[in-house]
């Protein structure tokens, strides 16, 4: 049985690959929004998220959930579809962005990634990838190295080929790199987005919002437009949910 409109994608790829960025531009969509890493997934069922650290200590303060009861919700829900659905409906930042669904970014469900995606039946997924180099280069500068970035990497590598193979329809891959390279990203400013760099910007974000509209018909995904290249529309979702 496919998920409801409550989680309409999941973002996820290894840490300092470009996460945050691509689920930033995918959530400037009106009627999208996560309020930071869930990893409600990570756990086999709402019921067993109490292990899941930090992020089952996380949800109730950045979602802005209000109260215990809400979080209590959350960890006996049924499953993991009731769990989403309770946050959809619970969140106080959702609300106050106007989210008729959310996304869940959370960088650790690549290790995982063929597991996540069974548990999520019909629910898309797109993965932020940069070079094998650069991710490596990315983790040394954090204390990540040598064979532990290595081991690191391929796990990541052998989930996302499984889940490839297993659900390849559902899922979709993004070189970060290309968004990096758009000056009007860092600047915020509109007149750059006509340089050159903003071009390959512009058309994969315009290809994967035409991508995920397939699985979510009922949602109001509407056009990309341009302009989110600045992140002016996510950055104000996010002052709004801190309110």
């Amino acid at each position: 049985m496919p998920f409801d409109a409550s989680l309409s994608v999941i973002v996820t790829g290894f840490e300092n690959s470009g996460t945050t960025v691509l689920s930033q531009l995918i959530m400037s969509s009106p009627h999208i929004f996560g309020a930071f890493e869930c990893g409600l997934l990570l756990a086999c069922s709402p019921r067993e998220f109490t292990r899941v650290q930090p992020f089952h200590n996380w949800l109730p303060q950045r979602w802005r959930l209000p109260g215990r009861d809400a979080a209590a919700q959350i960890d006996k829900a049924a499953c993991h579809q009731h769990a989403y659905s309770i946050l959809l409906n619970q969140s106080l930042c959702l609300q106050r962005v106007g989210a008729k669904s959310l996304l869940d970014k959370t960088p650790a469900y690549v290790y995982v990634l063929d597991e996540v995606m069974r548990s999520t039946p019909g629910v898309p997924v797109v993965v932020a990838q940069k070079s094998q180099a650069s991710q490596l280069h990315s983790w040394a500068k954090r204390g990540v190295r040598g064979d532990e970035a290595f081991k690191r990497y391929g796990a990541g590598v052998a989930a996302h080929k499984r889940a490839a193979t297993a659900f390849p329809e559902r899922l979709r891959t993004v070189d970060t790199h290309l968004l990096e390279a758009c000056p009007a990203m860092r600047s915020g400013n509109v007149s750059d987005l006509s340089a050159e760099g903003c071009a390959a910007a512009n058309a994969t974000l315009a290809s994967v919002y035409r991508w995920l509209s397939r699985f979510d018909p009922h949602a109001a995904w509407g056009a990309w437009d341009a302009r989110y290249l600045t992140l002016a529309t996510h950055k104000a979702k996010a002052v709004a949910c801190k309110r």
